[in-house]
Parts: C-alpha cells; sequence; structure tokens
C-alpha cells in the first residue's frame, strides 16, 4: 500500500504543482491590467486635484467696470475710391504670369473723382456690380 500511496503522491504533485502555477500565472495576467488602471486613475485624479489649487490660486477675472471702454466714433477710417488696375488685353494670345506688370511694386493709384458715389448692392440684382 505504501507502493500505491507513493506512486500516486508524485503525480499528483506534479499536477497540483501545475495548477498552482496556472493559478499564479492567471492572477498575475489579471492583477497586471488592475494594477494599471488604478495608477492611471490615481493619476488623472491627482492632475484634477492639482489643476484646481492651481486655476485657485490665479487671480479673478476682472470686472466689466473695469474694462476699457471703446471710443464712440472709429478711429483711422479713411474712405476713398482707387482706380482700377486693369489687366492688359491683347486680343492675340493669353498673358501668363511673367508677362503681367509687376502689381507688388506698383503703387496704388488714387482715383480722379472722389466725389463720386461708390457702387452699392441693389435688391433685384445679381451679385456682382455690373455683371447684370
Amino acid at each position: 500500500m505504501t507502493a500505491t500511496i507513493a506512486s500516486t503522491t508524485p503525480a499528483q504533485d506534479g499536477t497540483a504543482v501545475q495548477q498552482a502555477v496556472d493559478l499564479t500565472r492567471d492572477m498575475v495576467v489579471g492583477t497586471g491590467p488592475l494594477i494599471a488602471g488604478i495608477v492611471i486613475v490615481a493619476g488623472l485624479i491627482l492632475a484634477v486635484v492639482y489643476g484646481r489649487r492651481r486655476r485657485d490660486r490665479e487671480p479673478d477675472p476682472p470686472e466689466p467696470e473695469t474694462q476699457p471702454t471703446p471710443p464712440k466714433n472709429p478711429t483711422g477710417y479713411e474712405s476713398e475710391l482707387r482706380d482700377p488696375n486693369e489687366v492688359p488685353r491683347d486680343g492675340d494670345h493669353r498673358l501668363t504670369p511673367h508677362e503681367l506688370p509687376d502689381y507688388g511694386n506698383a503703387p496704388t493709384r488714387h482715383g480722379a473723382d472722389q466725389d463720386r458715389e461708390r457702387k452699392r448692392w441693389q435688391d433685384g440684382h445679381s451679385g456682382s456690380f455690373g455683371g447684370g
């Protein structure tokens, strides 16, 4: 009988050890993400607490009464008409960019007649001023 107990004990011990190793591995696999999640949640909570404390140390927003008021009339606004800078029209061929005048360095020209009324939008007309 001792022989049978001795022969069954190593088989049971091997299975028990394997079961213990499997159980330990399962616990490690399950507790690793749990610990990582707890660390992340704790970090987020600490970040919120730190942000609230930092916001509490900042000065309060200014009162509306202490804000500067804008001037009653607009300043620096000039209204003037300028002559259009027409593209040269050559009926033979289409102009390429290097054939156009150097618009970036050309000064703007003031309109000859500053007293004329500026074109305005009229109801019932299309979106362009002279296009119909």
